[in-house]
Order: structure tokens, then sequence, then C-alpha cells
């Protein structure tokens, strides 16, 4: 369509004294027409918008359509009259915006008020419209996403539905809670088709939780029953010398000859200090055995190094003798 011809029409249909009131909405690129939007709180005012179109098409014909297209749509929104798209519609092709247009030209035509005379010119626009103007199909693997075209969110969007869109470079991006958005660049070409499927990629599984140390948990444990045995060996020690002391007191010549108490407290001691010796033995062991696995345990953020160590318990006349040695 011409320019000459677009505003021949744009200013047919601004001179139209009878318009009817329709309902009718647009959307940005993608939904219906959002770039026309009717004020329902408002009562009609065919007046209003009467002199709103007027005011339009003078500034069409100053070559102001930016004005003119507010001019139509604040017209519009006094008096939502199907009529008016064509103006507006009209007007958004002057600018170039050729998807806006379509959406406004096809509100005109669901329009149960639209003018049956118009509806082949206006079908024949959008058909020139089709010739210069893309085509995207988005797919996502979960349809609760939000997507958005070039940063902007797309209202209604229906997987699979094909939409019109400019040429050129545009970037879709699907976002769900919980993952990573999808995101694809493509490059649509006028009268092409393209089909972008955007799937979500599984979230990164949580970090392992930090390694339990089993050696150093083993040593600790060791350490503290060697420990226990250790003082429980020591208490039976000091119990055997004071029963060994006690002896002493129910004996005579030199310990030789001892009456009946003074002979089981020489056998108490005795196994006592049996007790000790042992208890004393091993819990030094244990407890050795507990200290060097700690040592040579890991560390839970850096590797072991090589460690070598020994242990060595050996029981005397005095309790025992305990050996701890190793090379780091």
């Amino acid at each position: 369509m011409t320019c000459r011809r677009a505003l021949r029409i744009a200013a047919a249909v601004a001179t139209l004294c009878c318009v009817h009131n329709g309902a009718a909405s647009a959307q940005t690129p993608a939904a219906s027409a959002s770039s026309v939007a009717k004020s329902p709180a408002k009562p009609p005012d065919k007046r209003a918008a009467q002199k709103l179109l007027a005011q339009g098409n003078q500034l069409v014909g100053e070559g102001d359509y930016l004005g003119a297209l507010e001019k139509f749509k604040a017209a519009y929104e006094k008096f939502a009259s199907p009529k008016i798209l064509l103006n507006v519609g009209t007007t958004l092709r002057q600018l170039g915006r050729n998807v806006e247009a379509a959406d406004v030209y096809e509100a005109y035509l669901a329009d149960p008020e639209r003018d049956a005379a118009r509806e082949k010119d206006v079908r024949r626009v959008l058909a020139e419209i089709d010739a210069v103007v893309g085509r995207l199909v988005v797919t996502v693997d979960d349809a609760s996403a939000v997507l958005r075209l070039d940063g902007k969110q797309v209202d209604l969007f229906k997987p699979g539905e094909s939409r019109r869109i400019e040429p050129g470079e545009h970037s879709i991006m699907a976002e769900k809670s919980g993952a990573p958005p999808a995101v694809q660049t493509v490059i649509v070409k006028a009268r092409q088709e393209h089909l972008v499927q955007l799937r979500f990629a599984a979230p990164p599984p949580p970090p392992p939780p930090p390694p339990s140390n089993v050696q150093r948990t083993l040593g600790l444990a060791l350490g503290g029953v060697g420990g226990a045995t250790l003082i429980a060996g020591i208490v039976v020690g000091i119990v055997a010398v004071t029963q060994s002391d006690a002896a002493k007191s129910h004996c005579y010549k030199g310990g030789n000859a001892c009456d009946r108490d003074g002979v089981d407290l020489d056998q108490s001691a005795k196994t006592s200090a049996t007790i000790s010796t042992v208890g004393f033995a091993v819990g030094a062991g244990v407890l050795a055995a507990g200290a060097l696995l700690f040592v040579i345990a890991p560390s839970p953020t850096k590797s072991a190094s090589p460690v070598t160590g020994f242990i060595s318990v050996r029981p005397t006349s005095a309790g025992a003798s305990l050996s701890v040695g190793g090379a780091f």
C-alpha cells in the first residue's frame, strides 16, 4: 500500500459521522493489539473521539505520525469503534511498525461491528504486511514458563503458535523458577518462519557434603577408650599399693609370717597389681593407637601425605613401657 493510499484510508475513516461502539483491544507483537486500549471505566464520548480524530488527521498531513498515533489511540479510548482501528493500523504502517499494524488490523476483522465493505481491503493490507515480515514459532518444554522476546515479556504466550515478527536478529528467552533461563538467538528473514525450541537444562546438583573423616573420628574414639582404661589401671594400681601397705601391718618377721587378714590383704594387693598392670598397658596402647590415627589422618581439604608409624607397649615390673614413633 502506497503512502498516498494509506492516507486516503485514514482520512476516509476519520470523516465518518456514524461511528458505532465496538469491543476490541490491541496487544504488542504476539498478541492482539495492546497499542490501542479502551477504558471500560469511562462512558463512551463520541464527540471527544471525533475531535481527537480530526486532530490526528491534521498531524498525519503534517507528517507527525507519532503524534497522530497518540491522538488515534486516545480517540479509541474515548469511543471504542472498530473504524478507529483503521486509523491506528494505517499510522503504524507509516511508522514501519508492521507487526503491530497487522495485530490492529486483525483486531478490526475480529470485531462484530466492523464494516464488511472494508474487509477485502484490510485483508489485502495484511497480505502486504506478511510479505515483508517473518514468522516465529516457539516451543518450550515447560508450558508455565515466562517467555521474553528481545527482553520484553510476551503476553498471552501459547507454545507452538506462529507469530509475526519483524525481520532481523532476535533473542528469545524462557524463564522458570529453579532453573537457569533457556536462551536462543535467531535471525529471521521476511516471509520466513523460524522454529525455536527452548529446553531448560537440569539444575546443577547441590555441592557434596564435606567428607566425613572416619579415621580422625576413630582416632578420637580410641583415644577416649584408651584414656579411660589407662586411668582405671592407675586407680587399681593405687588400690594395690594401699592393700600392700595394709598387709604389712598384719605381718612380722620381715613379712615371713602373717595372720589371716595379712594373707588376704597381700593376695588382694597382688591381684590388684596384676589388673593395674594389664589395664595400664592396654589403656596406654589404645590411647597411643588413637593418637596415631588422629595424627596421620588426611585433612578434610588436603590429600594425605605418606605417613608411617609404630606403637610398642611392653609390660615391665613397674607397669608398662610405651613407645610411639613415626615418619612424616
